[in-house]
């Protein structure tokens, strides 16, 4: 892997491109890399007492741990076309996830804000709804996840037995 030589890298991908396993890595640097940057702007400045850290900290590691599930579930350095499958079968899962579970949770969360606003008034504290939903996103975060590596398992199982047709 280059990481400052971008003239040789762009002379390995000009000729025989990369493998699976450069593939991966130049993949997951980056998703992590950009996840880290995200999270710092968003708990930079942190209230004393509040989740945003550890809730940043599982943000970062759900999206370095479930790449590399995506990457083990397509045959690790033997599978082939990761990034094509991570990325079009990321977009799909996550699509679909938005409109099934996008209602359900903000009817929850409405719910929530709605009945400790009238127990509360304006004195309410958020701060442990705000923390449980951040949590439950993490969760749910990790879940899309593994319904990705599931659909390239799939995929990388079918992509095998027909290949294996094709030589009998």
């Amino acid at each position: 892997m280059f990481f400052w030589k971008i003239g040789e890298l762009m002379d390995v991908l000009a000729s025989e491109g990369l493998n699976q396993k450069s593939s991966f890595g130049y993949m997951l640097i980056s998703v992590v890399l950009m996840q880290v940057i995200f999270e710092t702007l968003i708990i930079w400045p942190s209230e004393p007492g509040s989740d945003s850290i550890v809730i940043s900290i599982f943000n970062i590691l759900i999206v370095a741990s479930g790449t590399y599930y995506c990457y083990f579930c397509n045959g690790k350095e033997v599978g082939k076309q990761f990034i094509e499958r991570y990325l079009s079968l990321s977009l799909v899962v996550t699509i679909r996830q938005l409109v099934f579970m996008a209602l359900p949770v903000l009817l929850i969360s409405t719910v929530a804000y709605g009945y400790l606003f009238y127990e509360n008034g304006e004195d309410a504290d958020v701060s442990s709804i705000d923390s449980a939903i951040d949590y439950l996103l993490c969760v749910w975060v990790a879940y899309i996840y593994f319904l990705v590596g599931r659909c390239i398992n799939q995929v990388a199982l079918r992509g095998k037995s027909q290949s294996e047709s094709t030589l009998v």
